[in-house]
């Protein structure tokens, strides 16, 4: 009989959505086809960028794989299988003779067959079900009731076959010292086993899901959101594209090189709702605001829900700001509700039409507003997707910000970009977006808090002490700078434990430098020389360039193609830690900056 074990994992559904995303520009792309040898992918997994890939996503085993530098299949097998408590303790041995850093050796030459793939190190069930075999004489059967045992963590059922074992290795010439070292480590080992064929699925899927990352970032990341509803969009690989009528679709989508909000993820709207705006959109395009209202009021639209999409943005492409729609949207619904009514009463007269038609011209005609100041905007779409997509509050910091040259979050969360040592010093700026406070035995008050830049948000903890001096400056909404040590725990996040804490200046506070009179400016952009599109070169640096944004468009020459590409939904700025990043990546002779920089 044969048993099968069938798992409901999310990530099933993640690859398949990202694969319809892909065929609807590729119709001739098929995951199976896909081989299990592309370089890419390997160095993704190389360079411990295994966000969102199955398996492969704690800090523990990103620093492994960066260690372990897999070249293949087996090496992913193998890795998922040794990051376990028990068989943990051989992933420095298994990295080592992989790498040609220890020599290898077996505590018996019987043992060669079975452990040569993995290093000499035990790795699966069935090299133990193996050693048994061969080592101790054992039938198939019995070897079976060994994995059986090993599969239920049944360790003194185990013990109970150790005179067996080395009965049965005294009868094929192997002492008893060996015999007995030998099934001691399988003992140990055989607690947290996987067996291969296990290990060789989930790998098969964590290989997959690294692949699509790499070669189509977008597809992935929003097959990844729409199943993962709570993921940090601070921290996505590709440029998050604010929610639109014209584009966005019920949940995340893909649009050019980044992803496309999706209606259902925005607050007060359900995925009804949302389902009822696409399918109306793709009967007939929306022309303007007014024409969206008629359209969808008997489709469940309320005056929530238009509140919603309007403070988000969602109708800005009609050219209309949103201080104005606000202003008249729940004029403009009463109106419509009234007229629909109307007809459906057969309340139709002379001059029930001259009103329909007063009501009709002004649908069109919206009051000439100045939008919302920044902050109040940034606040708007904050509260109603989680995320900001006109900017972020420090523009209005970035004078000051220029003069502390603070280190971005995302490079200090970045492993690959920043030496994270515990107690290091640091210093960030950023806003701070979340507050709790907590008292220490002695009853005194301590603060935690999370602080965002443009990229990404970091913990920063404040002791008593700290938290009495500061508490002022210490408050959501805030924008500050902080300097502090580095606070490194094995599995976690970097956190920051505060020393001092500044009010950052906003830009009005402060004397802008004197104008000068310049020629023409040249054209403004930096280009940049990669050894091909998908190497870890290329997904390093665009990490840097979200960390570093601006208004500086990127060029980038692929080698192996000879072609120049521009980075879509990629800008950035020049300043003196961008320019050492890119050289200590590419070499100073593979980076350009043309133009007035």
């Amino acid at each position: 009989l044969l048993k099968f074990d069938f798992l409901a994992l999310r990530y099933l559904t993640v690859l398949d959505h990202a694969e319809k995303y892909v065929k609807e520009t590729d119709p001739s792309f098929c995951l199976e086809k896909v081989g299990f040898d592309d370089a890419a992918t390997f160095a993704l997994f190389s360079n411990g960028q295994t966000d969102g890939v199955f398996q492969l996503e704690s800090s523990g085993i990103k620093n492994v794989l960066k260690k372990l530098k897999p070249n293949s299949l087996s090496d992913i097998i193998a890795c998922i299988a040794l990051y376990r408590p028990g068989p943990m303790d051989s992933i420095d041995t298994f990295i080592a003779r992989k790498n040609g850093a220890e020599h290898l050796e077996y505590a018996h030459p019987m043992l060669k067959p079975i452990l040569q793939s993995t290093y000499g190190c035990i790795v699966y069930q069935e090299q133990v079900m193996q050693i048994f075999r061969k080592m101790g004489g054992y039938t198939y059967a019995r070897a079976d009731m060994v994995r059986r045992a090993m599969s239920k963590k049944k360790a003194d059922m185990l013990m109970a076959e150790r005179e067996s074992f080395l009965q049965g290795a005294k009868e094929q010439g192997i002492d008893e010292k060996t015999a007995g070292a030998v099934f001691d480590d399988m003992v140990s080992f055989a607690k947290y086993a996987f067996n291969k064929s296990h290990a060789t699925a989930y790998a098969f899927l964590s290989y997959r899901t690294a692949y699509m990352k790499a070669h189509y970032p977008a597809a992935f990341t929003a097959a990844l959101l729409n199943a993962q509803q709570n993921t940090d969009l601070s921290r996505c690989p590709v440029p998050i594209l604010p929610p639109d009528i014209r584009e966005s679709r019920t949940g995340f989508s893909v649009s050019g090189d980044g992803v496309r909000f999706g209606f259902s993820s925005i607050k007060n709207i359900g995925y009804h709702l949302a389902d009822n705006i696409v399918t109306e959109r793709q009967r007939k395009p929306f022309l303007d605001f007014s024409d969206f209202l008629e359209r969808m009021l008997d489709k469940d639209l309320n005056k929530r829900s238009v509140e919603s999409l309007i403070k988000c943005g969602v109708f800005d492409c009609f050219g209309v700001t949103r201080r104005a729609l606000l202003s008249v949207y729940e004029e403009m619904m009463d109106n419509l509700q009234r007229t629909q009514r109307q007809n459906l009463s057969g309340q139709m007269d002379f001059f029930s039409l001259g009103e329909e038609s007063e009501n009709s011209s002004a649908k069109t005609s919206y009051p000439d507003m100045q939008e919302y100041p920044l902050r109040e905007l940034l606040k708007m779409e904050k509260e109603l997707t989680g995320t900001c997509f006109s900017g972020n509050l420090l523009q209005m910091y970035t004078h000051h910000i220029a003069q502390i040259n603070p280190t971005p979050i995302a490079t200090i969360l970045s492993p690959e970009l920043f030496e994270q040592t515990d107690r290091k010093a640091v210093t960030v700026c950023g806003l701070i977006t979340g507050k709790s406070v907590k008292k220490t035995k002695n009853g005194d008050p301590m603060g935690f808090f999370v602080l965002e830049d443009s990229a990404a948000k970091i913990e920063l903890i404040a002791f008593p002490k700290v938290f009495e001096r500061f508490g002022l400056e210490l408050e959501v909404e805030q924008a500050v700078y902080v300097s502090g040590l580095l606070s490194i725990r094995e599995g976690e996040a970097a956190k920051i434990i505060i020393n001092t804490v500044e009010l950052l200046k906003s830009n009005s506070e402060l004397t802008p430098p004197a104008p000068t009179v310049s020629p023409p400016k040249a054209e403004r952009r930096l280009v940049v020389k990669l050894p091909s599109l998908s190497c870890r070169e290329a997904t390093a640096l665009l990490t840097l360039l979200k960390i570093y944004p601006g208004d500086v468009p990127v060029i980038m020459y692929d080698s192996s193609r000879q072609k120049y590409v521009k980075a879509n939904g990629y800008q950035t700025r020049r300043c003196e830690a961008l320019d050492r990043k890119l050289k200590e990546l590419l070499g100073e002779n593979s980076i350009l900056w043309q133009g007035d920089q």
